[in-house]
């Protein structure tokens, strides 16, 4: 079984070298609270005390003279200083303990070279001290400090590229000639490592390194990514990071870092900006780097990055993760497959999109995928395949495999549409509600993979409504809010389609002023989830977000969505966290109707509980292996329904979405032997149930979540709870104890005869291991083999009734009780002997109940 923990972010490119005992990085956006910050490229950035400044450069081919000041601990931009000399571009700056060094670059195309350099008091705040630069002019060229010196060389001095090298000495203002680099460089990159610096040159992925010591220069391991000009570089934990810039006209966002022990490249997590960037600012400050500004040949507003420590998973806040690597867009589409989400295509403004990429939750990586055969306007996934409608007469629905990747087309949705709901339900697609030719609908229409053809359904309750948000949540579908008539008209009405009755039933409003359209839901666990969308009359954005209960019939305010108020998104849920990913976007403002589409993604987990259990099955238990058999996935008999549900079991702390929605393990320790019921019962009354999950068992005997690799999670607070597992055809058992839950996955293992349990002798030993009784063929809680109701009587009646040999095979039966596919009464392997052994073996009269209170 795999555990979900907090990993590196997504790379960009295959892994060259691996540096072991490096902390795993992450990008996060920052918002700096300053308007009008102007989009800069070619300046400069540094480190100074406890602020991070960047600045000069230019903004549409106007060069500024400007500083900016930010502080990571308020989040805030500030204009500081002005540099002395007049506007530049292409300069160059260093810090040395209080002190910072801006100067050289040019003023603007045509213009000439400059060769000042000015201090930056880091007590003072202000410049107090000029120098003149002995090599002359210069733009373009490069810096870095070691042990107090400052090293600057190369560059352009307005009609011949340099490779010369300077040693300053700023305290007594001395400067001495040093080696020359190899060639003559205008443009590039630098940082200083363990006492050497470091140079890439502009257009080449050649890395000089320069010891001060013997004063020589030599070529290290290649820079592995595509050559580039006017990359950015910076140096934290140990390595030099270099990436971003131009390569060839197409501007990228990848990061390489460099060991320069191992003297190797290892790749580093791309910036997750919407697009590639030249030219960009880039330092460290206070152990983390920080990127700014830059040049792209798409549109760009000013943005601040910084990489830091991967942001672990908490509870109750949104927190930032990968941002789509790909273009901003309102409206994707999104499913989710296991522990992977596949979101694509959107409006991205002018343009709309037809990329997919699929998201792992566990690695935090996407990867692009088999692009969707056309725009599509809605998509839902079962048994481990998406589905996604166009907006089409013909050719309008179509199904993705994951393990193929690729798209086929499927029967055509009766009524095509846009701005409609769909979830997966039972093995199924339902689909409703939505826009055509001009009339809002709130017909529902189901579709059934085994047979490809759809069906229509009884009709969503309440008027017909476009722009709703929809989720499932056990056995059944929502459908909220949404657009009634005119841009401005909303409803906060919520619906619950019931698949099994085939009918809608209202439920507790949202409770949203002025109602709610386009906005995002999702489920986890028991309880559903809405965020964002546009209000009602006034069309303002939102950025509240609120959970409902479906026991209770109530809906709670949560912390606002990540990001800002936010429409028209994709919003799915993997484990036991949400994500809201893309759409339109306003940051600053919840009375404005203005938005810009965008690429970044949130992630939110609720309070919740989770516990990873191990059990094995005595029917299909292998002494041998020490295994349970498979016998029934192998043979296409576990279904992706609920099988709980038709043997009317309660749903105690509502529905959760046990539902297949991925790739089950077919073979190997790992395979799927069938579903069994998780209980967490109370502390001090443990004939309390309060909350119960249908999951998945494998051979090993791991009790996993319906994604197949989670510990099982329950959105309950922590605390104090016994853990009861049942199974449809075996006597279930519980924790003799309390067990303390929390967020943190807790193991309990069954399987050991050194575990203690409720009751008396609730599990079988067999050869050292215990085991769950089997032989409970009616799920009554007992194990009986004559008298009223008796289990063997319902194995011979399932195979005809009369004829003891006959048998019952390729079906997914109770009286199936070690699982192998076939009910037999008599022969070997039959199902009658293990009622008898169950009771003792001699005593058909005898009984055995299951310990559960």
């Amino acid at each position: 079984m795999t555990v979900r923990l907090p990993l590196l972010g997504a790379c960009s490119a295959l892994l060259v070298s691996t540096v072991m005992s490096q902390p795993a990085l992450e990008w996060f956006h920052k918002a700096p609270s300053v308007s009008g910050t102007p989009y800069t490229y070619g300046g400069v950035a540094f480190s100074l005390g406890d602020q991070l400044y960047f600045g000069t450069g230019e903004t549409n081919n106007s060069p500024s003279d400007l500083l900016y000041c930010f502080d990571p601990v308020t989040n805030a931009v500030n204009i500081c200083q002005a540099v002395p000399g007049g506007a530049r571009r292409n300069a160059i700056a260093v810090t040395i303990g209080q002190h910072a060094y801006v100067g050289l670059g040019d003023q603007g195309a045509g213009w000439p070279a400059l060769s000042d350099i000015h201090r930056l008091n880091g007590s003072s705040g202000y410049f107090d001290q000029s120098y003149a630069f002995p090599g002359g002019p210069r733009s373009n060229a490069i810096a870095f400090t070691i042990n107090g010196k400052v090293y600057i060389g190369g560059g352009n001095d307005g009609l011949l590229n340099k490779n010369d090298l300077w040693e300053w000495e700023p305290a007594a203002n001395t400067w001495t000639p040093r080696a020359n680099m190899p060639s003559s460089i205008s443009g590039g990159v630098a940082f200083a490592l363990a006492g050497k610096g470091y140079v890439v040159r502009n257009g080449s992925a050649q890395l000089w390194a320069y010891d001060p010591v013997s004063n020589t220069w030599t070529t290290k391991a290649s820079f592995p990514g595509t050559p580039r000009t006017d990359a950015s570089a910076f140096v934290l934990n140990g390595r030099g990071f270099v990436g971003l810039g131009d390569t060839g006209g197409s501007q990228v966002k990848d990061f390489f870092a460099y060991e320069p022990v191992a003297d190797s490249w290892s790749t580093a997590p791309y910036l997750w900006s919407s697009y590639g960037r030249m030219r960009a600012m880039a330092t460290t400050h206070q152990g983390k780097a920080y990127v700014t500004g830059g040049f792209s040949y798409s549109p760009m507003d000013f943005d601040l990055w910084e990489l830091g420590p991967s942001a672990p998973v908490a509870t109750g806040v949104w927190v930032q993760r990968p941002f789509l690597p790909a273009p901003p867009r309102k409206d994707p589409i999104v499913f989710v497959i296991g522990n992977t989400a596949y979101l694509g295509g959107g409006d991205g403004g002018i343009p709309t999109y037809t990329d997919l990429w699929a998201y792992d939750a566990e690695l935090r990586a996407w990867t692009a995928k088999a692009a969707l055969p056309g725009t599509m306007v809605v998509a839902a996934a079962v048994d481990g395949k998406g589905y996604g409608l166009r907006n089409t007469a013909t050719g309008n629905f179509w199904a993705y495999d994951p393990l193929a990747d690729a798209w086929s087309p499927l029967a055509d949705l009766p009524v095509p549409r846009a701005s409609t709901v769909a979830f997966g339900l039972e093995g199924k697609i339902y689909v409703t509600t939505g826009f055509a030719n001009n009339t809002r609908l709130n017909d529902l229409w189901e579709y059934d993979p085994q047979t490809n053809a759809w069906t229509q359904k009884t009709s969503k309750s309440g008027q017909a409504v476009h722009a709703a948000a929809g989720f499932a949540l056990g056995n059944k579908g929502y459908v909220t809010g949404g657009n009634t008539g005119g841009t401005t008209t909303a409803t906060s009405l919520v619906y619950r389609y019931d698949p099994a009755s085939d009918s809608w039933a209202g439920v507790q409003s949202m409770p949203h002023v002025g109602n709610l359209q386009a906005h995002m839901a999702f489920a986890i666990g028991n309880k559903g989830y809405c965020g964002g969308g546009v209000q009602g009359g006034s069309l303002y954005h939102q950025n509240t977000f609120r959970s409902y209960d479906p026991m209770a019939n109530t809906w709670s305010s949560l912390p606002t969505l990540g990001g800002g108020w936010r429409r028209e998104a994709a919003a799915f849920s993997i484990g036991g966290s949400g994500f809201i990913a893309c759409g339109a976007l306003n940051t600053t403002s919840g009375t404005s109707t203005s938005a810009t589409p965008v690429n970044d993604m949130w992630e939110y987990m609720p309070a919740s509980i989770a516990v990873a259990p191990s059990v094995f099955l005595g029917g299909p238990y292998d002494q041998v292996s020490g295994l349970m058999t498979d016998d029934l996935i192998v043979a296409g008999l576990v279904p992706s329904t609920d099988p709980y549900s038709s043997l009317l079991y309660p749903r105690p702390g509502g529905d959760y979405s046990d539902r297949s929605g991925g790739q089950q393990a077919m073979t190997g320790n790992d395979a799927i032997v069938d579903r069994v019921v998780v209980e967490l019962r109370d502390a001090l009354d443990p004939s309390i149930i309060h909350a119960a999950r249908h999951v998945l068992l494998q051979r090993d005997g791991d009790v996993v979540d319906m994604d197949g690799f989670s510990p099982v999670r329950f959105t309950l607070e922590p605390g104090d709870y016994h853990v009861a597992i049942r199974h449809r055809n075996h006597l279930g058992c519980m924790s003799a104890s309390p067990m303390a839950l929390s967020s943190t996955p807790a193991t309990i293992d069954l399987t050991m005869p050194s575990t203690p349990t409720w009751g008396t002798d609730a599990r079988q030993l067999v050869n050292g291991t215990m085991v769950l009784w089997p032989g409970d063929a009616t799920f009554d809680g007992a194990v009986k083999y004559a008298g009223a109701a008796n289990d063997r009587d319902a194995i011979l009646q399932t195979i005809g009734g009369s004829v003891p040999t006959a048998t019952l095979s390729g079906q997914y039966r109770m009286e199936d009780l070690n699982l192998d596919g076939v009910v037999k009464y008599a022969g070997a392997a039959n199902d009658r002997d293990v009622v008898l052994q169950t009771i003792g073996g001699t005593v058909p009269t005898a009984t055995r109940t299951t310990q559960l209170p």
